[in-house]
Parts: structure tokens; sequence; C-alpha cells
């Protein structure tokens, strides 16, 4: 996985940072009724770990919807920055950014600039910035809201995710996918231990 160059004492700060993993409340059932299936329900537990702005969970201190302004104070310019471009499905303009001395790679997404109204009525361009997909490999050392970081053995993330695993589309002993492929986390495994995270949508 490609990921930008921090040097020295800058990226220990930045990676202790991004170490930082939190608690989880108590975990409520999820009951499956005629209007919500097993995946409405894997998906809707991964929501309850957001932190007050629409995210599939945390990988350290990174999250989904982030402005990459913010990103990008916290980790330094990108060693590589792709090309932009516009995704057909969304109209979205969507760009790659990588830090490989971190283990980070980050698709992030903006609107094409198409005028939304706020609240007060007034009309401005949907231009932001945002986190869509986070993809990460060691050395990162940020852990999931469960405990779960690289080097976590699969059975760790088996238990830490029961309740949300996608069963058709995990694989024992490669991938382990919490939430579902349109919305959650995929775990590598290799060797029995993770060896990437994937926080985001990896289909339409």
């Amino acid at each position: 996985m490609v990921r930008r160059w921090v040097s020295g004492m800058s990226m220990v700060v930045v990676v202790a940072t991004l170490g930082c993993g939190t608690t989880r409340p108590a975990e409520a059932p999820c009951v499956d009724t005629e209007t919500i299936s097993a995946e409405s329900c894997r998906v809707e537990r991964l929501g309850e770990e957001r932190f007050e702005s629409p995210t599939l969970g945390r990988l350290g201190a990174l999250g989904l919807g982030l402005p990459m302004s913010d990103v990008i104070a916290a980790l330094g310019p990108a060693d590589e920055v792709g090309e932009p471009f516009e995704e057909g499905a969304t109209g979205e303009i969507v760009t790659t950014y990588a830090w490989k001395k971190l283990g980070i790679r980050i698709d992030s997404a903006r609107g094409s600039g198409e005028p939304t109204v706020d609240p007060a009525g007034t009309s401005s361009p949907t231009t932001l910035e945002y986190a869509r997909s986070i993809d990460v490999s060691a050395p990162f050392s940020g852990k999931t809201r469960r405990g779960i970081a690289i080097g976590s053995s699969e059975a760790d993330v088996l238990g830490a995710y029961a309740a949300m695993i996608d069963p058709m589309a995990t694989q024992a002993g490669e991938k382990v996918v919490a939430g579902s492929l349109f919305g959650g986390m995929i775990f590598e495994i290799e060797g029995g231990r993770v060896s990437s995270i994937f926080l985001g949508a990896s289909a339409e």
C-alpha cells in the first residue's frame, strides 16, 4: 500500500497522536425485524461508533468525513497526491493522498461545485474536501474504537466485531469484513494477523 514524508520528532508526535484509542460503551442488542435486515443491523451497529459527525468509526485520530485541511494539518503535506478525477457515479472530485512513512492512504472527495442552500438561505458551492475512505498499514499504530490495530490477531478481530461480521464477504485467513463492503471496515489478514485496515465503502 502506498502512503508523506514526516521527519524526526514530528513523525513521532503524529504517530503517537494517531495511536490514541477510545473506549466504547456496552453494545445494545440489534434485533432483526421485518423491516431491518441482518446487513442493516451490522451497518447500524458500526454506525453506533460515530463521533458527532457522519463517520463509520475511527482509525486512531482519523475518521470518515474529516475535512482534508484538518488531516493535512495533523499529518503534514502528503508525499504523494494523485491526479483529481471526477467520479461518474457520484459527480464528486476524488483525490488520493499518501503518507508512506506513516502507513496512511486517504481518498478524499469534494462536490462538483453545484450550489447548496445553507439554513440561513444563502447559496454556496459544495467544495469542502473531506476524507471518504482511509487505508492504513504498518507502521500505523492507531486503533479502531474496539481496540484493533495492525498486528492484532484474526481471532481478536472476530471477537471485537462478532455482531457485525459480513459472512458472505469475510474469508477465513484472508479478510474480515465488519459492516459491509458498502460501508464498514475491511481487515486484511496475513499469517493470522491484521496487515491492513480499510475504512469506508469498497463497493457501490
